[in-house]
C-alpha cells in the first residue's frame, strides 16, 4: 500500500469512528530519560503527534519520567502514571527516536493492542553493513546503507505473515515475537491483563526523596518491565522480557513493517588507510 493510500485509509477509520459515535481514542505519549535530554527528532515527534491527534479529534498528553537509572522501574512509573490518567493508549518513545506521526496515528486506529514500531539498535554491526552492502550491489542508492549499519531491535517468526486481517494488511502489520520497546502503541487493555494474569507482582518505591520520603508511606508499583534471564542463563532486557510476558498469557504483538524511524545516537568513525587498500583494488581504473 502506498504512502496516500495508507494516510486515506487511516482517515477513513477515524472518520467512522466519529461518525459512528465512538469515542476517538486518547493518547498519552511518555518518555523515560535519565538526564532529561531528548534529540531534535524526538521533540519533532512529539510535536508531529501532538498535531495530528488535534487534526482528527484524539485526545493528547505528553509525559517525562526522568532521573532514573534503572530503566525497568522507569517504564514501571510511565505506565503507573498512565493507567492512572484515563487515557487509552500509552506511545512510550524513547528520547533518541524519530517516528513518523502517521505511524503511530495507523497504530491507534488499528483496533490492535500493542503495535510495535521499528527501531534499529543503536550498536553497529560491520559485519551486517558488509554482507548487505555487496549483496545490494553496486546501484544500491547512498541513503539506504544506513539501514545497513544496526540490526533490528525486533524478531519476527515464519508465521508472521500467515492469517492477517484486512486493517493488518491496509496498515502493513505483521506479527512479532518481541520487539524493543523504543518506541510502542499499547492500549491500557494489555496491562488490565498484566495485573489479572501476575498478580502478586508488586514492589515498594519511596515517594519522594530523603527526609521527604521517611515522612510518606512508600509507593506500590506493579512490576510489568523486568530483566531476567533465559533458561540457559543469558540475560534478557526488559524489553524482551515484556513481550515473552505479553506472549505467554496469549496476547499478540504487532509490528508495522514499513514504518520508517531513527535511533539518534554517537559512534567513532576510524580512518586506516590499510583498510582500504582491498576496495582500491576492487575498483577498476576510471572508476567512481
Amino acid at each position: 500500500m502506498g504512502k496516500k493510500a495508507r494516510e486515506n485509509r487511516e482517515r477513513q477509520i477515524a472518520e467512522q469512528k466519529a461518525e459512528g459515535g465512538q469515542d476517538l481514542p486518547k493518547v498519552y505519549v511518555s518518555t523515560p530519560s535519565l538526564d532529561g535530554n531528548m534529540s531534535w527528532g524526538y521533540t519533532k515527534s512529539v510535536l508531529d503527534i501532538q498535531r495530528a491527534c488535534s487534526k482528527f479529534g484524539l485526545k493528547f498528553a505528553w509525559r517525562v519520567v526522568w532521573g532514573n537509572s534503572i530503566l525497568p522501574l522507569a517504564r514501571n512509573k510511565i505506565v503507573s502514571q498512565f493507567m492512572s490518567s484515563g487515557y487509552d493508549f500509552l506511545v512510550m518513545i524513547d528520547g533518541d527516536i524519530e517516528v513518523d506521526a502517521k505511524d503511530i496515528l495507523g497504530a491507534v486506529l488499528s483496533g490492535k493492542q500493542f503495535v510495535g514500531i521499528p527501531c534499529s539498535k543503536r550498536a553497529m554491526d560491520f559485519g551486517r553493513l558488509r554482507d548487505f552492502t555487496i549483496a545490494a550491489g553496486k546501484d544500491v542508492p547512498p541513503e539506504y546503507l544506513s539501514s545497513y549499519f544496526c540490526a533490528p531491535n525486533f524478531i519476527v517468526g515464519e508465521d508472521s505473515t500467515e492469517n492477517l486481517d484486512e486493517i493488518a494488511k491496509d496498515l502493513n502489520l505483521v506479527r512479532a515475537e518481541k520487539i524493543g520497546t523504543g518506541c510502542v502503541v499499547i492500549h491500557r487493555s494489555v496491562f488490565e491483563k498484566f495485573q489479572e494474569s501476575f498478580p502478586g507482582r508488586v514492589y515498594l518505591e519511596p515517594d519522594g526523596v530523603g527526609e521527604e520520603a521517611k515522612a510518606k508511606a512508600p509507593i506500590q508499583t506493579f512490576e510489568y518491565f523486568r530483566y531476567a534471564l533465559d533458561d540457559e542463563g543469558f540475560f534478557i532486557g526488559e524489553d524482551f522480557m515484556f513481550c515473552n510476558d505479553w506472549r505467554s498469557i496469549g496476547g499478540e504483538i504487532w509490528l508495522k513493517v514499513d514504518a520508517i524511524t531513527r535511533h539518534y545516537g554517537t559512534t567513532h568513525f576510524t580512518w586506516d588507510a590499510a583498510a582500504l587498500q582491498p576496495v582500491s583494488r576492487a575498483i577498476p581504473d576510471g572508476g567512481d
